[in-house]
């Protein structure tokens, strides 16, 4: 996901960017929270298919991580926020992704899917 911050003042939208793989459950929860955000925040989404697979077909990987590729899914949300909490998330994504020294965010995922 990548935002494009407005060059035309603060009134502006910012648009979204959201390129998901079809076939990764992980991603379907992450754009249906987006959708969420979309309810609560002044921003263009755009919704871009692409293919985990493909986009790192030939790359040299660690063999953990070619196996998740391989089957395309990657941690993203295991839940969907929603209301507020799913704004106040995207509004501190927001921050940490435009901090020129952030480079990525993880930890042990617990708990199983939900898609409710």
């Amino acid at each position: 996901m990548s935002t494009q911050h407005p060059t035309t003042g603060p009134a502006a939208r910012t648009t979204v960017d959201f390129l998901f793989d079809p076939a990764c459950p992980f991603a379907w929860i992450t754009s249906r929270w987006m959708l969420e955000v979309e309810r609560h925040r002044d921003i263009e989404l755009r919704f871009l298919p692409m293919s985990l697979y493909l986009h790192n077909e030939g790359n040299e990987l660690p063999d953990r991580y070619r196996e998740l590729v391989d089957k395309s899914i990657g941690p993203v949300l295991n839940a969907i926020p929603r209301g507020e909490e799913a704004a106040e998330l995207f509004d501190s994504f927001r921050v940490l992704a435009n901090h020129p020294g952030f480079f990525e965010l993880k930890r042990a995922r617990s708990g199983g899917l939900s898609y409710d």
